[in-house]
């Protein structure tokens, strides 16, 4: 929070501690009226609308009336809905009848904010039916906010439904609907991916096409050029594709996608086996960012110009790039492809990157945070005596007041922060604060990366033990057991679908630690006599013995290359099979960077990165299965492929 903010908000509490209402609305409103929703703004709406409603008025009842349908229709599920329902109801009941009518039917304000609150919420088909009456209203009026904002929300909840033909022309008409808005670019941007995935590819590509036209220096604008790229290929414009992306450095010199773009480029090429013409965009691109942090993206530039000069005869100046990538880009998913690959090559050069590596962490160690004018304040003091006395929860509620949770705190509070947890025997928590898969940082906001860029060896590993905890260790270790699955594997699924929340639900209904629907639980559950219900999955004990039993008859469908498992448990067991039979030939790096989902190819790639650190930190090292990656996505069907050669 900006000090200037929080100093007027406990200005205003000061104030009204003293009965001083008059003066303390005046830094109320101002704190509640920026854009956006600062972080404590539920909790300080709902405190100055019961404070309103001790001091009756008419005037005040509306103020309070506004402040608690804010809370209604804006503030994530739940979040104070209840006590915002009882403030709206006594303020109601303190109105004159003609005064009260006027707000008992909510406006059109109102109904879209309620609308925008309920497709946040998971609640696709209440938004739906919310918009019914706003689309109503807004088809006699010009295009203009209301409308736009109702097809907006209408149009994704549509998309979340799964209608993808109805989503398309349900953005194409926020296109219109938001002509002269602020919001048509993202309509444009929306309604592109809209038509994409109802294989419209050449109304995606008009949709990109006006995005750019129109916004040409808009942060979407390169995205939109990358995503017109793909659209032509799909196409089978080759030669489209191939200008676009070409294009794309000299079009959008400073746009933070024009990496991903040649990074395309030098893909088409790579599957085609035409190695030496990937190394120009690669070339190109490594200049462009010659570090990339996100998870799906360490390493990738090198690894990938590595391979190719492999390819062409380059021997030394590939074994140096993969080295290289061992060396700088420590336990991520480039990282694991490259040790595999090199040590194919050369096992002893391998070795020896990451030995150096690991040598170099051992001589080094972390600066000690510095001290913070935060560690004296009241939240965190509160914060450190309740983690103490295993209040996790309402630790987190005092220290998210000094920003943790919005990731505005500084650094030094949000590392402090973690560490409390950690040692209070809350890894969960601690770890959420370390979780990181930022590439640029927004604005405003702090994210904790540089241990990333360090091996977990000396002082650093015990970033990396709060980064990638293990919370219920004897059930997990008993059932991988059981299940003949390596632990790595069940703690990285667990990071990776719950963030260890047993007790979570998602919008598909997959429940608890590693995120299993019922039916699926129950067809587990019978062989091991255990219960599969919804209820059931919350226990730690049975999610984890289901979970795993899951994840052992998924690898057992591809014993010679069991790592398939891992876009199995998201997509369906047996949609990696599909995409083997298609690519039968295919090398496994390149195999998992055309998985036609793309949750999917992310979800592979975060959990391949944390099975590789589970077991650096607590299991197998260099023998991991993530370092022992397969060179080809099916090495049972590339053996055939290469036997039947003529």
């Amino acid at each position: 929070m900006p000090v200037a903010s929080e100093v007027g908000l406990l200005r205003a509490d000061a104030l009204l501690g003293k009965g001083d209402l008059d003066a303390a609305l005046p830094h109320y409103r101002a704190y509640l009226g920026k854009s956006g929703h600062p972080p404590r703004w539920v909790e300080v709406s709902l405190k100055v609308a019961r404070a309103l409603l001790q001091k009756p008025s008419e005037e005040h009842a509306e103020e309070a009336i506004g402040f608690a349908r804010r809370v209604l229709y804006e503030a994530p599920s739940g979040a104070g809905n209840g006590e915002a329902k009882a403030i709206e109801t006594d303020a109601l009941g303190s109105l004159p009848f003609p005064r009260r009518k006027a707000f008992e039917t909510p406006s059109q304000d109102d109904l879209l904010s309620q609308a925008k609150r309920q497709l946040d919420a998971g609640q696709s088909r209440e938004a739906l039916r919310t918009t019914d009456g706003l689309i109503a209203d807004a088809r006699a009026q010009a295009p203009g906010d209301l409308g736009c904002g109702a097809w907006m929300v209408r149009a994704e909840a549509l998309a979340r439904l799964k209608k993808k033909p109805e989503a398309e022309g349900g953005f194409g008409t926020a296109i219109e609907r938001c002509a002269g808005t602020p919001r048509r670019v993202e309509a444009l941007w929306h309604g592109g991916k809209a038509s994409a995935r109802n294989g419209q590819h050449g109304e995606a590509i008009r949709r990109y096409g006006l995005l750019e036209q129109e916004f040409p220096t808009h942060r979407l604008a390169d995205d939109a050029r990358l995503k017109s790229a793909l659209a032509a290929r799909e196409l089978g414009d080759e030669v489209r594709f191939t200008q676009m992306l070409t294009k794309m450095p000299d079009d959008y010199p400073q746009g933070d996608m024009t990496t991903d773009g040649l990074f395309e480029l030098a893909l088409a090429r790579m599957t085609k086996r035409d190695w030496a013409g990937a190394v120009a965009p690669l070339e190109r691109a490594l200049g462009r960012a010659p570090r990339e942090r996100v998870y799906y993206a360490a390493g990738r530039l090198p690894y990938y110009l590595g391979r190719a000069r492999l390819e062409t005869g380059a021997l030394d100046q590939g074994k140096e790039l993969l080295a290289s990538v061992i060396r700088d880009y420590p336990l991520s998913f480039y990282m694991s492809l490259a040790y595999a690959r090199l040590a194919d090559k050369d096992r002893a050069a391998a070795d020896r990157a990451l030995d150096e590596a690991l040598a170099r962490e051992g001589a080094t160690a972390p600066s000690p945070p510095p001290k913070s004018a935060a560690f004296g304040k009241t939240e965190f003091l509160r914060a450190l005596a309740l983690a103490r006395q295993g209040e996790s929860r309402l630790a987190r509620i005092e220290l998210d007041r000094l920003g943790v949770g919005a990731r505005t705190a500084p650094p030094e509070v949000l590392w402090a922060s973690a560490l409390l947890f950690s040692r209070a025997g809350s890894p969960k928590e601690a770890h959420q604060i370390l979780r990181t898969a930022t590439n640029t940082i927004p604005a405003g906001r702090a994210e904790l990366t540089d241990w990333t860029d360090h091996y977990p060896a000396g002082n650093w590993r015990s970033a990396w033990e709060i980064a990638f905890p293990r919370p219920y260790a004897p059930v997990v270790a008993a059932e991988a057991t059981r299940s003949g699955i390596p632990e790595s594997l069940a703690y990285a699924i667990m990071r990776e679908e719950s963030a260890f929340d047993p007790r979570v639900v998602s919008s598909a209904a997959a429940v608890g630690l590693m995120q299993l629907i019922v039916p699926t639980a129950q067809r587990m559950a019978k062989p091991l006599k255990l219960k599969g219900d919804a209820e059931s999955l919350k226990r730690p004990e049975i999610n984890i013995a289901l979970g795993c039993r899951y994840l052992s008859i998924l690898r057992a469908k591809f014993q010679d290359n069991p790592l398939l498992a891992i876009p199995g448990y998201n997509a369906g067991g047996g949609k990696p099979k599909d995409w083997v039979d298609e690519r039968p030939n295919e090398d496994f790096d390149l195999w998992v960077e055309q998985i036609p989902y793309e949750e999917t190819r992310l979800y592979t790639k975060r959990v391949m990165t944390s099975m590789s650190a589970y077991d650096f930190l607590y299991g197998k090292g260099k023998s991991s299965e993530t370092l022992a990656a397969p060179l080809w996505a099916s090495p049972a069907a590339r053996g055939k492929m290469a036997a039947t050669a003529p």
